[in-house]
């Protein structure tokens, strides 16, 4: 069967959408599909072009495995503005037009949604050479625009234009439950489920203290990921000056916000950062500390469940979230018995509880292990891409 991937996000960048989409394509190409990939060059999180790309031409052809990969050289600003980030995405839509008649006839047409324009470039390939549209929606980008920018006065034509795009494809899914009760709202294209998943085979074996983990007698928390927008900062760094004296904190990432973090956490002693790992450093990082945080914007509700959470819980430790309580990481971790959600103002309060349960070596690991089973029953990445192929099969 043919198949076109349309994303931005793709190997080699190893984080979030990027990842799922090159497991995706990697299930793909073990059962024989013929699949072409048009995609951006990596530039994700640091919002810089990535070696050896820097000085790559503006359309590339290249392989991935038996894929064909064609790549398009996208504005990357190096402060993304609301604005620029729109730019970005129009340059991306526009270049990718390029490529219509370059994948092979009749494929199944698979939009990974941000960026929901790729939609446009998937009705042009229909048009000229047939095949299906499968939208698949990582994130409501539209609504964490209105959500994190000033985009008020244009909410309207924002949802109009989003479930115009929507309503053209053949088929939509999305990645949790609250999430796709939203996308019933927003179009009457049939719509599927299709979630978040992970090797659960790479969370079994017993793994060496990862070197970044330090070896103080003080607990040790993590948060590992992307330094962007939709996290609250500024909460985090009233939660690290209350637990100064008690824990230690690593970060490990990159993204827009990662200077300006590490410049308000510069005078605590108990905060570290590092950059991204390898991928395949992940499980053993994860599972080396004692559990891990993750501070979300309350405006920032459902229009993504961070795909974080799923390797987290799978690491065996338990996961220490703030956000909004109508929020899907919420009812995961209150599902699961796997952690603590806060969603109060009490930075203090809220140091108490992870610090409390920190120190309760009994009460920790129960969680972790409630929460590790929870993710391997759910988020199993065999029994999703069944799942999924069975679906591709059917449109």
């Amino acid at each position: 069967m043919k198949t076109v991937l349309i994303s931005p996000f793709f190997y080699p960048d190893e984080i979030g959408i990027a990842l799922y989409n090159k497991l995706t394509v990697d299930y793909l190409l073990k059962n024989k599909y013929d699949v072409s990939i048009i995609t951006a060059v990596p530039y994700y999180p640091e919002w810089r072009v990535k070696e050896p790309y820097v000085k790559a031409k503006l359309f590339t052809k290249e392989k991935y495995l038996e894929a064909t990969v064609f790549r398009i050289k996208l504005f990357v600003p190096k402060n993304p503005t609301a604005i620029k980030r729109v730019l970005q995405l129009a340059h991306f839509t526009i270049l990718s037009i390029r490529y219509v008649f370059s994948v092979p006839k009749d494929c199944k047409i698979i939009v990974v949604s941000p960026f929901t324009s790729g939609i446009i470039t998937a009705l042009l390939i229909k048009l000229f050479r047939g095949g299906k549209i499968w939208c698949h929606i990582q994130d409501f980008e539209f609504d964490a625009a209105i959500a994190s920018f000033s985009f008020k006065r244009f909410i309207k034509l924002l949802h109009k234009i989003e479930s115009f795009l929507f309503n053209r494809c053949d088929k939509v899914s999305t990645i949790s439950k609250a999430m796709f009760i939203k996308l019933q709202n927003k179009t009457s294209t049939p719509a599927t489920l299709f979630p978040n998943f992970i090797n659960v085979k790479n969370f079994k074996q017993t793994y060496k203290t990862h070197p970044y983990c330090n070896l103080s007698q003080k607990p040790q928390l993590l948060y590992s990921g992307n330094l962007g927008e939709k996290q609250d900062w500024d909460f985090f760094e009233k939660f690290c000056k209350e637990v100064y004296n008690n824990v230690d904190i690593t970060i490990v990432g990159d993204g827009a916000m990662r200077d300006i973090l590490k410049q308000k956490l510069k005078d605590l002693s108990n905060i570290r950062f590092f950059n991204l790992v390898p991928f395949r450093e992940l499980p053993q990082l994860l599972c080396s500390f004692d559990g891990h945080i993750l501070f979300q914007k309350k405006e920032v509700i459902d229009s993504v469940m961070p795909s974080k959470l799923i390797a987290m819980m799978l690491s065996g430790k338990p996961s220490f979230m703030y956000g909004n309580s109508l929020s899907e990481s919420k009812l995961i971790l209150e599902e699961s018995a796997g952690g603590i959600f806060y969603n109060g103002n009490n930075a203090k309060e809220f140091s108490e509880r992870v610090f409390d349960l920190l120190t309760d070596h009994q009460k920790r690991e129960s969680m972790g292990n409630a929460a590790k089973k929870y993710a391997q029953l759910h988020f199993s990445d065999k029994n999703i891409l069944r799942d999924f192929e069975n679906n591709l099969k059917d449109l």
